[in-house]
């Protein structure tokens, strides 16, 4: 019968071989949480939300060797408790959203932001002016597939 002890950190019952292991990536671990709360932050600016499915599969956070969500839910309990501890503001993400959780107009503007940013990378990878051009617009178009609406530049050559 192998001794029990218990994380420093988070209290929770360990078993003397999985002591050390678990300590290390432990969500309440001064260091892991600090790695944590930036990685939460981070990936709320660029997505607007973290959900956990999104902080499964996330590639970064496998990189960054980031405990799993299991280990999460068993300090937090609760995805929302998790991601406000992080200091992010909790959104959920299904489609029953109330007005205070979920803004349009900020959802829209960062799509706008990184549709401007997309344009200005597209025209700096590529010398237009060289080009022998009649005229250059920017065209949307919808794909029927899908129902998205996309933007394409056009270039009508001479």
């Amino acid at each position: 019968m192998s001794d029990k002890v218990q994380c420093c950190y988070c209290g929770r019952e360990l078993t003397l071989q999985g002591q050390t292991n678990h300590q290390a990536r432990c969500p309440l671990n001064p260091d892991m949480a600090q790695r944590l709360k930036s990685f939460v932050q981070r990936y709320h600016e660029v997505h607007g939300r973290i959900t956990s499915a999104d902080y499964r599969s996330s590639d970064e956070r496998k990189a960054e060797k980031l405990p799993d969500d299991t280990s999460i839910y068993n300090v937090f309990s609760a995805w929302r408790d998790f991601v406000e501890w992080c200091g992010v503001d909790y959104v959920r993400k299904h489609q029953r959203m109330t007005k205070s959780e979920y803004n349009e107009r900020e959802n829209m503007a960062r799509i706008d932001a990184m549709l401007a940013q997309g344009r200005i990378d597209y025209e700096s990878a590529y010398d237009f002016r060289a080009m022998p051009a009649c005229r250059r617009y920017t065209e949307r178009y919808i794909d029927l597939d899908t129902g998205q609406v996309h933007e394409r530049m056009v270039t009508v050559l001479r």
